[in-house]
């Protein structure tokens, strides 16, 4: 017997990102499924603090054991240098047919066997792509290098039960947002009008318009993730409407002769340089932001945000909620903050 934590399918790929970041996998063993459940098994019986919100569980279980290639990081034993096998990252994201992986620690000249090796572990996969830098700009773009495969020009992701066109090397993702692109869908209730102002992919647009009657705006100024969010919507059956803006959000309240009751503020970077645009759009009979920034604290956000606001003459009179999104580096997180503005 060993200790599993029990969570529900659709959280998977969520917790299992979490639980190989910390290392508390055991890869000795399968992965058990049982109906609407999966169980992973542990390297020791401990539920991660940033887990709790998906209710997990610790059960005793008897899953099968692996066969002796339990990660690519198995294809490389003895086939680089011990000083460079130590320092191969244990955590990469896959997109549909691709797989990007941040390399900053290991030699360049090492990568392509590295590529194949994951290549050779993801079977059916068809490119490898190390990250060489950081997202920057308006239209947050990852900077890409090619080291394994073919080039990708598109591939299809699927996220909660939504497909997404993505242009690989033009358009901003992130898989671990997944969870959060849920959350988000959740608490919304129909009839509600979105303004989603860095729409990205359509992440937050399409899945919410998945499971709600609702009408939303996508705005975003790269013209591939505009693209990306057209083509998406010809391959999902969506309750409500989506509508792609090739736009700067800069010039939004210019653009849109509507108010909103919920807008999305996804620019982590920047976003404090467009409450000013969200506080013209908001409702006049109020509504909610979701505030998205990089922040060594949750507190820096939050005031941040309560300043901005009452600077451009709305105030919030409720904060419904702030939350670690995701841990980005040890002095750099990225928080969100729920509030409602009036």
């Amino acid at each position: 017997m060993t200790y599993c934590l029990k969570i529900r399918k659709e959280y998977g790929e969520y917790a299992l990102k979490i639980l190989r970041k910390l290392g508390l996998v055991n890869s000795l063993y399968e992965i058990v499924r049982e109906k609407e459940y999966i169980l992973i098994p542990l390297a020791e019986p401990k539920i991660p603090s940033s887990l709790m919100h998906i209710n997990p569980v610790i059960v005793e279980c008897s899953p099968r054991r692996r066969s002796h290639i339990r990660t690519y990081r198995d294809f490389l034993v003895n086939k680089l240098p011990q000083k460079v096998y130590e320092k191969l990252p244990s955590s990469y994201d896959i997109v549909g047919d691709v797989i990007f992986i941040r390399l900053n620690n290991v030699p360049e000249k090492y990568w392509g066997k590295i590529g194949n090796a994951l290549l050779k572990f993801h079977r059916g996969k068809k490119a490898v792509y190390a990250i060489i830098g950081e997202t920057s700009g308006t239209e947050r773009v990852l900077p890409l290098k090619l080291i394994a495969g073919v080039h990708v020009d598109k591939t299809l992701h699927v996220e909660y039960g939504c497909k997404f066109i993505v242009y690989i090397g033009k358009v901003f993702i992130n898989p671990s947002f997944s969870y959060e692109h849920k959350r988000i869908s959740e608490l919304v209730s129909d009839g509600e009008r979105i303004l989603d102002m860095f729409a990205g992919i359509g992440g937050f647009s399409i899945i919410t318009a998945k499971h709600r009657n609702v009408e939303v705006v996508a705005l975003d100024i790269n013209p591939y993730a505009v693209k990306s969010i057209n083509e998406s919507l010809k391959i999902n059956r969506l309750r409500g409407v989506v509508m792609p803006i090739h736009a700067d959000s800069s010039r939004s309240e210019r653009l849109l002769n509507k108010k909103f009751s919920r807008i999305i503020m996804n620019l982590p970077g920047l976003s404090h340089m467009f409450v000013k645009n969200a506080v013209k759009l908001i409702s006049d009979e109020g509504g909610i932001i979701h505030y998205y920034r990089f922040s060594q604290t949750s507190v820096e956000p939050l005031y941040e945000l309560i300043n901005e606001v009452a600077k451009h003459g709305r105030r919030i009179v409720k904060i419904l909620g702030v939350r670690r999104v995701l841990e980005v580096s040890p002095t750099k997180k990225l928080y969100v903050v729920d509030a409602y503005v009036m």
